[in-house]
């Protein structure tokens, strides 16, 4: 959860990562391809493994991606 209680969610059956805050559920990251793989891109070109979480940072803001099955963190 973020400092505006928005929650994240790493969606590993759809391969994304969710937002959940007043507006509703978005989609911030990935969630374009069905296939499990390593990929850097702009939201919807991300690409993960099954196995990732996201890690909110306090101190700057932002997310960490945890991907186990790339052993890569983003």
């Amino acid at each position: 959860m973020d400092d505006k209680e928005n929650v994240y969610v790493a969606d590993s059956s759809n391969l994304a990562i969710r937002k959940i805050g007043d507006s509703g559920v978005t989609t911030i990251v990935g969630g374009k391809s069905n296939v499990a793989r390593y990929g850097n891109g702009p939201r919807e070109d991300a690409k993960f493994s099954r196995d990732f979480d996201v890690v909110y940072v306090r101190p700057t803001c932002s997310l960490l991606v945890v991907d186990r099955g790339n052993a890569a963190l983003r």
